[in-house]
């Protein structure tokens, strides 16, 4: 029985230690000479949208008006109700900033979500990492899943004065209440390039 006990104990303790010192992976958005780098836990799955098999060769010059940034993150692209993070830089010349970004934000989410409903009447300003940063959550229903129910994050940010970004965070309201911390994490993660 002290046995059988030990064991589980040590079982429960490994199990704690993978969650507790989980890896992450650094992703560069470019490359080379990046302009801001986020992390995935090394557990979840990444894939491009753009160049399947090689999205870190994503340049600047590569976004033609709002287009996703060959990046999407999720613990599980099959599982029902998933979890979705997903990336979008938008051409300098049609979103130059956080302002136009907030006026346009309505336009820019219903590419994916219907039926928005912000949990707030404006957007929160915020800094994370020296990155000035708009956020907001809401829900809706997701285009891609048959108008399934959706919680959503969105994050513009604008690591270097030139280009916009939207983070895009959709998942069911079960999955997002489960993966909270994880996506907070990846969120706070997002800091300037190198």
């Amino acid at each position: 029985m002290k046995i059988m006990a030990y064991a589980i104990s040590v079982l429960i303790l490994i199990s704690m230690a993978n969650v507790l010192f989980a890896e992450e992976v650094e992703h560069f958005f470019p490359k080379e000479n990046p302009i801001f780098s986020l992390s995935i836990p090394d557990d979840w799955d990444v894939v491009s949208s753009m160049f399947p098999n090689s999205w870190r060769e994503w340049r600047k010059e590569d976004v033609q008006g709002s287009g996703a940034v060959p990046f999407q993150a999720s613990p599980d692209f099959v599982q029902e109700g998933r979890l979705l993070i997903t990336l979008w830089a938008f051409v300098p010349d049609a979103v130059a900033d956080l302002g136009v970004a907030e006026q346009n934000a309505g336009e820019l989410i219903a590419e994916r979500v219907t039926d928005f409903i912000p949990a707030a009447d404006t957007w929160e300003k915020n800094s994370i990492n020296g990155i000035p940063f708009l956020f907001m959550d809401a829900s809706g229903k997701e285009k891609a899943k048959n108008e399934a129910p959706v919680n959503v994050k969105a994050a513009f940010f604008n690591p270097e004065g030139t280009h916009v970004f939207l983070l895009m965070v959709i998942g069911s309201p079960e999955i997002m209440e489960k993966y909270e911390g994880e996506v907070q994490k990846i969120i706070n993660s997002i800091k300037p390039g190198k």
